[in-house]
């Protein structure tokens, strides 16, 4: 039963990073595209 949440942790771990890292370059690419 613990590998289960393990996987579980991991498969959310990966899901929220994912998804942070898109908002990151979508703040990144919205800052660039202002100071051009």
């Amino acid at each position: 039963m613990a590998v289960f949440f393990l996987i579980l942790y991991l498969a959310v771990l990966v899901f929220l990073g994912e998804h942070l890292l898109a908002a990151f370059d979508d703040l990144l690419n919205n800052h660039y595209h202002r100071d051009k």
